[in-house]
């Protein structure tokens, strides 16, 4: 929004010819933007007029530029236990294994509450041996709830953090009891320690679709544990 504002902030409607959103374009690739981020600008633009135009009866033709990065932003195995190795802050690593194994969104992994957690506990000393995670539907971007099943890497992971479990915090991943929120930094520090500078922590959701796909996990399951629902973005991330 920052750069439609500075460019076109003080115009009228009428004076944002196709034109003007076409030099927009050519001054924001000649900054060094990616065309991926000048088109969610364009995008965002465009969504503008759309809502506007029952009452002004104009919209410009606003294009969106082709986009060549449907196949990038994976981590394989190696790679992402080399990128684990350097984060170093154990809680970290939890959340980004989390992603990695679920495909769940950062937002949502990091208000999962213990009271969406059921574990499964059998024997005499009341071992966990399965579990349920159920994702609230205000919790989720979609505005849908899921279940995810708890078994053997991912059920070790929570049984994990149950470890590490506090009382006054109803948090599942958290750093000392306080909230997880902005480890861009760590994040960033770690990508080019590991040799992988400018990997994205959404790209474990990526993999996290594309590694169930190859395990033989039905498109269906595999789109219902993530949390997608349109085919167009999973086929993205899976071709």
């Amino acid at each position: 929004m920052r750069y439609l504002r500075e460019a076109f902030g003080l115009d009228r409607a009428l004076a944002i010819t196709s034109e003007c959103v076409a030099a927009y374009t050519e001054r924001r690739l000649a900054s060094g933007a990616q065309p991926a981020t000048v088109n969610r600008e364009l995008a965002a633009l465009r969504r503008m007029f759309r809502l506007a135009e029952e009452r002004l009866r104009y919209r410009p033709r606003i294009t969106l530029l082709a986009e060549d990065n449907a196949r990038e932003g994976f981590l394989d195995p190696a790679d992402f236990a080399a990128l684990c190795a350097q984060l170093g802050d154990a809680d970290l690593v939890d959340v980004a294994r989390f992603a990695y194994l679920t495909g769940w969104r950062r937002g949502e992994i990091l208000t999962l509450e213990w009271r969406d957690v059921h574990l499964e506990r059998q024997g005499e000393d009341r071992a966990a041996v399965g579990g349920t995670i159920r994702l609230r539907a205000s919790q989720s971007k979609t505005k849908r709830g899921r279940v995810l099943v708890l078994r053997d890497e991912l059920l070790a992971l929570i049984i994990r953090r149950a470890e590490a479990r506090r009382l006054d915090c109803p948090l599942v991943f958290h750093r000392g009891g306080k909230q997880v929120r902005d480890f861009r930094a760590t994040w960033e520090r770690a990508c080019a320690a590991a040799g992988m500078v400018g990997q994205l922590f959404h790209d474990l959701r990526r993999s996290a679709v594309r590694s169930m796909v190859r395990a033989g996990v039905p498109e269906r399951v595999a789109m219902a544990i993530s949390g997608r629902r349109t085919r167009s973005i999973f086929d993205r991330y899976t071709s």
